[in-house]
């Protein structure tokens, strides 16, 4: 079973690397956390580069211990830090998601084709090498997709693509999936002039929204990477059960959290888990405690492993 720490979220390629090594090893664990960025791997668009994946593949299997990969793609708390240039400096092509006034968001807008299929392109050549360079030897145990999705500061992304997937018609996948409360004790009259959406999940229509096409965009991802090498994919989530659990403001609106699990399920398949990023002053178990092989290790607040579950 993986037992180990995380890496801070700019650690690979400097010397930090060797700090989380070392700390590992106090630990008594064998897996290392540890990020990796698109915007390193894609200076110029089209050309890959893998150097510094392969470096930090070499320094832990060197140590003899196992690593979980972070792609760092086109989300990092939501926000697209790690994102290449050329995706930065063109908004026209690639979309900034806007708030309800209609001034952009620091987040990319999962409703945009060009993002996706970039940010697909980059984490299928990464899957590409990890099968190539790695497939015998194994290091790299799991690879969780983007980190922490969805918005902040706004519960949907109110941009005019975004606006016609909100009025068009509810996708059928999610047919029978009911939000608990969506209508408080009553549901109201005159239905029929709301978005499909807002008929369908009430006061919880703008989550169920983003909480699809995020799900949506990280499953493409998900369905890319396992076509090329089928090893452990997992997206990891803000804890949505703290504070007053309003979505953009409380967490990332669109992430899997608790309430938005189903609609995760139906938009992504291919993923296998879902893990918290374990920060907030409450926590709730996702893991069975009853499971002899389930342990939860916390530094502070922070969670550094899942069950068992979280990544077989």
């Amino acid at each position: 079973m993986p037992l180990g720490v995380q890496a801070h979220n700019s650690s690979t390629g400097s010397g930090l690397i060797q700090r989380a090594l070392r700390t590992l090893k106090l630990f008594g664990g064998n897996t290392l956390e540890a990020p990796v960025y698109w915007n390193q791997m894609e200076k110029e668009e089209g050309s890959f580069d893998l150097s510094l994946i392969k470096g930090l593949i070499d320094e832990v299997r060197s140590e003899g211990k196992h690593l979980i990969l972070l792609w760092f793609g086109m989300s990092k708390n939501g926000h697209p830090n790690y994102v290449p240039e050329y995706v930065k400096l063109h908004p026209g092509i690639y979309h900034i998601a806007k708030g309800p006034d209609g001034a952009p968001v620091a987040s990319l807008s999962p409703h945009c084709k060009a993002t996706l299929e970039k940010d697909c392109r980059a984490f299928g050549e990464l899957m590409r090498f990890l099968k190539e360079y790695d497939e015998a030897e194994k290091t790299v145990l799991a690879v969780q997709i983007e980190n922490e999705m969805g918005y902040a500061n706004t519960d949907r992304d109110y941009s005019e693509e975004a606006e016609q997937d909100y009025q068009a018609l509810v996708p059928t996948e999610l047919k029978n999936v009911e939000i608990p409360d969506a209508w408080g004790e009553t549901a109201p009259f005159g239905r029929n002039g709301m978005s499909p959406w807002k008929a369908a999940f009430g006061r919880y229509s703008h989550e169920v929204f983003s909480a699809w096409y995020t799900a949506v965009y990280v499953g493409t991802l998900a369905k890319e990477g396992k076509g090329i090498y089928d090893i452990p994919l997992y997206t990891n989530v803000m804890i949505g059960e703290s504070g007053f659990e309003e979505a953009g403001l409380c967490y990332n609106a669109g992430a899997a959290v608790s309430r938005m699990l189903d609609i995760w399920k139906a938009a992504a398949p291919e993923g296998q888990s879902t893990g918290d990023s374990g920060i907030a002053d409450s926590w709730r178990s996702q893991c069975d405690e009853s499971d002899p092989g389930s342990r939860k290790v916390w530094r502070g607040r922070r969670c550094l492993l899942w069950c068992r579950k979280c990544i077989e």
